[in-house]
């Protein structure tokens, strides 16, 4: 039916109905070429893309692109980004793993095993210690308590 029109009417009068430039019109036509070659450069970057993302699930956007680049696709990271939105991938966040480098050059037994009770004066003591400061210096405060009557020995 499209041809119909263009071949009874014109392209100028049809344009002109449709209120579309005819400058705009030829435009369009002439860069087809180009936009066809985009939308298949898009589609091979899509599939190289879907298999990065089976290897690597937890890559987003930014390390994507990398990997992009690695193998030879130069892209900018916002088309990175809006094809992985068109395609619904979403990178895999990985846990942390807190590493804790510090280890304490002795450490000593728990004695007391939570059981917090003593019978006899002098049978059970803990210690504690803290750090006041007086704006220049600080002051260590250590103290020895007896489980037994809870009192301060020294």
């Amino acid at each position: 039916m499209v041809k119909e029109l263009r071949y009874l009417h014109g392209i100028t009068r049809l344009l002109a109905l449709a209120g579309i430039p005819r400058a705009s019109f030829f435009k369009w036509r002439s860069t087809q070429p180009q936009r066809d070659d985009r939308q298949d450069r898009d589609h091979e970057i899509k599939e190289h893309r879907l298999a990065i993302h089976f290897t690597h699930p937890y890559f987003g956007y930014p390390r994507m692109r990398i990997a992009l680049r690695v193998a030879g696709y130069i892209v900018n990271h916002k088309k990175v980004w809006r094809l992985m939105k068109a395609l619904s991938i979403q990178f895999v966040i990985r846990r942390k793993r807190r590493q804790s480098k510090y280890t304490p050059p002795v450490v000593y037994p728990n004695r007391l095993k939570r059981e917090f009770h003593a019978t006899a004066p002098s049978q059970k003591m803990v210690t504690d210690m803290t750090y006041i400061s007086d704006g220049t210096n600080f002051h260590y405060l250590f103290v020895i308590q007896d489980l037994s009557n809870n009192e301060i020995v020294a």
